[in-house]
C-alpha cells in the first residue's frame, strides 16, 4: 500500500484515503460518510445548542458506504490489504444508539493515528435514495456528489469544518446540500424506532444546522423543496425555536405515506427498563397532546358560541329595530 500524505490532518483522514484508493483500484463504488464527512460538510468540533452541548467529534472512527452487492469483495479487498475484520462478538458489531451497526468492522490497530475502527453499511438501508453509485469522479455541477478536495466544500473554520482536503485523493462524498437531505431521510425513517438511532440523527441534523453559537462556522444548505419547511423551520431551534422532534414526526408521516423508507433496522438498542420508561414517555406524550387538544377545542367552542350569541343578539336587536319602525 503507498504511503498515505494525511498524517497531519484530522484522525480519520489517513485511513479513509488508503481505504478509497484501494476501492477505487477495485473498481468498487463507495462514499466516505459518517463522521468524518460530516466535518467535511458541515461542523466537526462540539457546539452549544441552547442549552444542550453535542459531542460529535471523529475521534476513532470512519465509515464507508458501498453496494449491498459489493460488501462481500470491499471485504476481500480491505482484508488483503492488511485491515484486520473483527470477530462477531466484537461491541462494534452490537446495537448502539451513536451509530448504525455496520454489515463489516474493521480494526486498525495502531496503523493509524487517533483512528481504530473501520465500518462498511450497505446503499440498502443508509443511502437509498441514491441511484447507482459511479465510479468516476463526480461532475463539478453534479446534484449530489463532490470529493473532499472540491472547492465547492465549505472553507475551514476554527471550530468548524475541516474541509475542503485540497492535496488528498479525492475521495467520493455527498455535498452539504444532499448529506442534509440524507440525514433529514434517516431521522424521519428512524424517529421514535427502538433501534435508538433517533438519537444520533438528530444531534447530527443539529451539527449541521445553519444557526450556530459561534461567528463564522455557518454552513449555508439548500435541499430540495420537500425538505425546505423541515429545514427552515428546524434552524430554529432552541429555547425560542421549535421541537426537532415534532417537525421531524410530520415529515415523517407524509414520506411514510408516499412509501419513500426501507425498514429501519429492526435491532433493539435499549434496556427492558428503558423501554417501559420510553413507552410510558410516549403515552404520557399522547395524553398531553390530547389534553391540549381537548382544551383548544373548549376554546373554540365557547369562542363560536360566544360569536353565534352576539349575532343572534345583533339579530334580535334589528328585528325589535325593524318592528319598531314600522309601529
Amino acid at each position: 500500500m503507498r504511503p498515505s500524505p494525511a498524517r497531519n490532518l484530522v484522525p480519520g483522514a489517513e485511513p479513509a484515503v488508503d481505504v478509497a484508493r484501494i476501492l477505487d483500484e477495485a473498481q468498487i463504488p463507495h462514499f466516505l460518510w459518517g463522521r468524518v464527512a460530516l466535518g467535511l460538510v458541515g461542523l466537526y468540533f462540539p457546539q452549544r445548542r441552547g442549552s444542550e452541548i453535542f459531542e460529535l467529534t471523529v475521534k476513532e472512527e470512519i465509515d464507508f458506504v458501498v453496494e449491498d452487492e459489493h460488501i462481500k469483495l470491499t471485504t476481500k479487498q480491505l482484508t488483503r490489504a492488511n485491515f484486520t475484520r473483527c470477530k462477531d462478538e466484537c461491541m462494534g458489531l452490537r446495537c448502539d444508539r451513536q451509530r448504525p451497526v455496520p454489515e463489516v468492522h474493521f480494526h486498525l490497530g495502531s496503523k493509524y493515528r487517533q483512528c481504530s475502527f473501520l465500518s462498511l453499511l450497505p446503499k440498502s438501508t443508509t443511502l437509498w435514495w441514491l441511484p447507482n453509485f459511479p465510479l468516476d469522479a463526480p461532475a463539478a455541477d453534479d446534484l449530489n456528489l463532490t470529493v473532499i478536495s472540491h472547492s465547492r466544500l465549505p472553507p475551514r473554520a476554527l471550530f468548524g469544518c475541516i474541509s475542503p482536503w485540497a492535496d488528498l485523493y479525492p475521495i467520493k462524498i455527498l455535498n452539504p446540500n444532499s448529506f442534509t437531505e440524507g440525514m433529514i431521510l434517516l431521522g424521519c425513517r428512524d424517529d421514535g424506532q427502538r433501534n435508538g438511532l433517533f438519537v444520533c440523527r438528530e444531534k447530527i441534523l443539529l451539527a449541521l444546522s445553519e444557526e450556530q453559537d459561534i461567528p463564522g462556522i455557518t454552513v449555508k444548505k439548500n435541499p430540495r423543496p420537500r425538505f425546505q419547511h423541515f429545514w427552515k423551520e428546524g434552524n430554529r431551534y432552541g429555547p425560542q425555536g421549535v421541537n426537532i422532534g415534532e417537525l421531524m414526526a410530520r415529515l415523517r408521516l407524509e414520506l411514510m405515506r408516499a412509501n419513500e423508507f426501507p425498514t429501519p433496522p429492526e435491532y433493539n438498542a435499549f434496556e427492558e427498563f428503558e423501554l417501559d420508561e420510553w413507552e410510558r414517555d410516549k403515552k404520557r406524550a399522547l395524553e398531553e397532546k390530547k389534553r391540549i387538544v381537548g382544551v383548544a377545542l373548549k376554546y373554540q367552542m365557547k369562542q363560536d358560541e360566544l360569536l353565534r350569541s352576539k349575532r343572534r343578539s345583533s339579530s334580535n336587536k334589528k328585528s325589535r329595530t325593524a318592528k319598531m319602525s314600522r309601529g
